[in-house]
């Protein structure tokens, strides 16, 4: 559970749980009393405004359980966060130049030296995984949550951009990060804020939204490396420089 605010979501729907046991009981408890209403007539039948009156309070329940499951309903399974109910946070980090043989087995092959290296995922679905150190770490990023340039500016008309990104980049913490010219990495990520409403949901505390702008400004030599050959597969390595 990552904040105490989604014990709130969590009571909503035990509360639901609880009001269709009740529509349970209650119809049970008003058809017995039907039956012992009829059975102390002397006709032994049930009035047609009576039994009227037991399904429109039934139906009245029903339409009421209907309504409160499909509004939690939509709001648990809600995909997107606006802006205004999110925490973003923005985080550029450096991109170290790295090196890499492409085989173990042959010590005296050329070394290619990069800021990212572009690859293949095992998937086929055209996706594309970059490759790069940053903070003394490796990192391997997918295509589908990340994009790779030179400059900013190219950010207003890539198509490959997501939707999702293209609504935080008129942020200016993230416009601001991205002018530097150096190679980096600016993550973007986005969390669900701490209040009653995303409690509901059970969202309150969770990240929602994460996205890698990869930078390479054309000046750097050897800034991008296209890995021709297949998936690295077991020879492949990548060693930071330094």
């Amino acid at each position: 559970m990552s904040s105490a605010w989604n014990w709130l979501g969590i009571f909503v729907w035990l509360a639901i749980i609880a009001y269709f046991l009740f529509i349970i009981h209650n119809s049970h408890a008003r058809k017995k009393r039907l039956i012992k209403t009829a059975m102390s007539n002397k006709k032994h039948k049930l009035s047609w405004n009576v039994s009227k009156n037991n399904f429109e309070i039934t139906l009245f329940e029903v339409l009421i359980l209907v309504v409160l499951l499909i509004g939690m309903g939509k709001t648990t399974r809600r995909h997107h966060v606006l802006p205004a109910n999110s925490q973003i946070t923005v985080q550029s980090s450096p991109i170290t130049q790295s090196q890499t043989k492409l085989s173990l087995k042959h010590p005296n092959q050329k070394i290619h030296k990069y800021y990212v290296m572009i690859g293949k995922t095992k998937a086929r679905n055209f996706k594309q995984k970059y490759h790069f150190a940053a903070n003394g770490k490796k990192v391997a990023a997918s295509s589908s949550n990340s994009i790779l340039i030179s400059n900013r500016n190219q950010l207003k008309h890539d198509v490959n951009l997501s939707h999702e990104a293209q609504k935080y980049l008129s942020k200016k913490s993230v416009w601001k990060t991205l002018g530097k010219d150096k190679p980096e990495v600016v993550q973007l990520s986005t969390v669900f804020k701490n209040n009653a409403g995303n409690g509901i949901g059970l969202h309150a505390g969770q990240k929602k939204f994460y996205y890698n702008f990869i930078k390479v400004p054309k000046k750097y030599k050897h800034g991008i490396y296209i890995n021709t050959k297949k998936l690295q597969k077991k020879h492949k390595r990548m060693v930071p420089k330094g």
